[in-house]
């Protein structure tokens, strides 16, 4: 085991009996995941940071390589009493190919200056659209806009409501 290997896991151990972990399957699989990331990585810190990166992508169920045509299955709906047919991307729902072009319906997702982050909304209706045209081969990657003025005043549904109930 290498120097910075074995720092990194006594460190890990360390730290994960501080916080209770180390007697859970997770302390483990933590320890293992680390000692697997340096092994890799050939002990470069910046090489494991970039590879625990894709986590959150996984755990969106997003993509980690580009879209291509071979990645839709055809797909038929009914809208207003007919049958409308679609390609639907197999790897990343909100992506589709219809009338010969491709679209991401979450292409943009809008949030207000005074929402975190993960308070994000997608807008159908408006010149904002989340709906946007792309081109194979594909990367989803959201695009995060601030709405402006205009759309200050919108309902803030994570306050409690104003009336009361019998």
């Amino acid at each position: 085991m290498s120097e910075f290997k074995s720092h990194l896991h006594k460190y890990a151990e360390n730290e994960l009996k501080l916080t209770g972990f180390d007697k859970t399957e997770f302390g483990k699989t933590t320890l293992q995941l680390l000692n697997d990331l340096a092994d890799i990585s050939q002990n470069n810190p910046d090489t494991m940071k970039q590879l625990c990166q894709l986590l959150p992508r996984l755990i969106d169920c997003k993509p980690l390589s580009p879209i291509t045509e071979e990645d839709f299955i055809q797909e038929t709906y009914t809208e207003n009493d007919r049958n409308v047919e679609i390609h639907r991307c197999t790897r990343y729902p909100h992506l589709y190919k219809m009338n010969g072009k491709y679209y991401d319906d979450r292409a943009v997702a809008f949030r207000r200056a005074d929402q975190t982050e993960s308070d994000k909304m997608y807008i159908y209706q408006t010149s904002n659209s989340s709906k946007q045209e792309v081109t194979l081969p594909y990367f989803p990657n959201e695009e995060i806009k601030i709405l402006e003025q205009e759309y200050q005043e919108l309902p803030n549904f994570n306050d409690a409501p104003d009336y009361e109930v019998e």
